[in-house]
């Protein structure tokens, strides 16, 4: 009785594994992940790449995202009628090759993912038509995502179509159709070329199209750069900032995000600096320290408490920095004190040798 109970048991474990294996097979069979095979098959099936850009085993959302909707065997049949599914992971315990963490990288500054997870729909030509985070809402949410990106891709590609037929301004109109109907998009480098062409055909901004996209193209160079200062060490990316302002004239919605970026790289140059902390760094360090708090109290964005600790921050800051000159005077009068003695008692030696 005993034994053929344990073999029951141990039989309904095995089937429960391997019945749990089989699906992680099949999830895995299901996704992609060398994205240029997946482009080949792609314009063989003549389907559209879904790409998930995610943190698979640390970002929150990306897991509830697999667990809730992208392992649904069900959503996945959905998918694959119309995609080739590409997984771009950039897990942290999870072990890639060195190949496939490169090309993962590489996708990620090519598409400008720079938080997890994102889906993105692109066509053969690897021009993005949709792009979404995760969505509350379970499975139903994302097929409506799908859906709008499905029209969105519909009404591109019509207005493209129709353009192909056009000159002068209308031609720029249905160019400028075709990428409204992608949205923010747009600035993919992927869509410059035809950028270029409305700017070309709309010269004299007739159809107000050459001012519309050179405050895109504006816009978007002014977020990149902005994007690329937050990488760089805090004095670098402070500077840089300073040139981003001077080149691209920012908006004044565009300076609250400037304010907001300036705030936090001056707290890291604080950070830095640990002045809090140690007492026993140079006077220099205390003085760069008290500006970038300076800095920091300018910023007419910094909420009250943040302000009231900063305050005392740098009035700690003054008072340890009055204290260390009185105490480097002390010293250097104590020296030159022993100095003068030391010479006295030398003359007095002379003398008496004498």
């Amino acid at each position: 009785m005993g034994s053929r109970f344990f073999q029951i048991v141990i039989l309904g474990t095995l089937v429960t594994l391997t019945l749990g294996l089989a699906s992680v097979r099949a999830d895995e069979g299901f996704w992609q992940t060398d994205y240029l095979k997946a482009k080949e098959a792609a314009k063989t099936q003549e389907k559209d790449l879904f790409l998930c850009f995610s943190g698979s085993d640390w970002d929150g959302w990306s897991i509830e995202l697999e667990e809730k909707i992208l392992s649904n065997t069900d959503f996945q049949k959905k998918i694959g009628e119309r995609y080739v599914p590409v997984k771009v992971d950039f897990p942290q315990e999870i072990e890639q090759t060195q190949k496939l963490k490169i090309q993962n990288k590489e996708l990620g500054q090519k598409f400008e993912v720079n938080d997890y997870p994102v889906i993105l729909l692109l066509d053969t030509q690897e021009r993005p038509f949709a792009r979404t985070g995760y969505r509350e809402g379970g499975i139903s949410a994302v097929e409506r995502f799908l859906a709008q990106g499905a029209q969105n891709k519909l009404r591109r590609d019509e207005a493209f179509s129709k353009a192909k037929n056009e000159t002068g301004l209308a031609k720029a109109r249905l160019l400028d159709s075709a990428l409204s109907a992608i949205g923010g998009l747009v600035t993919h480098s992927s869509y410059q070329t035809t950028i270029d062409q409305i700017l070309a055909l709309d010269t004299q901004n007739e159809a107000l199209l050459f001012a519309k996209y050179s405050e895109i193209i504006r816009a978007t160079e002014f977020q990149r750069g902005m994007t690329a200062a937050q990488t760089l060490a805090p004095a670098t990316g402070l500077a840089e900032i300073e040139r981003l302002i001077e080149k691209y004239a920012p908006t004044e919605r565009e300076m609250v995000q400037v304010n907001n970026v300036q705030f936090f790289l001056h707290v890291a140059m604080v950070d830095a600096y640990d002045l809090q902390k140690e007492h026993k760094k140079s006077v220099d360090s205390r003085k760069k320290g008290i500006a970038s708090i300076e800095a920091i109290l300018n910023n007419r964005y910094l909420p009250p408490q943040l302000a009231g600790d900063y305050t005392r921050l740098r009035d700690f800051l003054k008072q340890d920095l009055k204290e260390e000159l009185a105490w480097q005077e002390k010293v250097a009068r104590t020296k030159k004190m022993k100095k003068d003695d030391s010479e006295q008692k030398g003359n007095i030696k002379k003398n008496e040798a004498t």
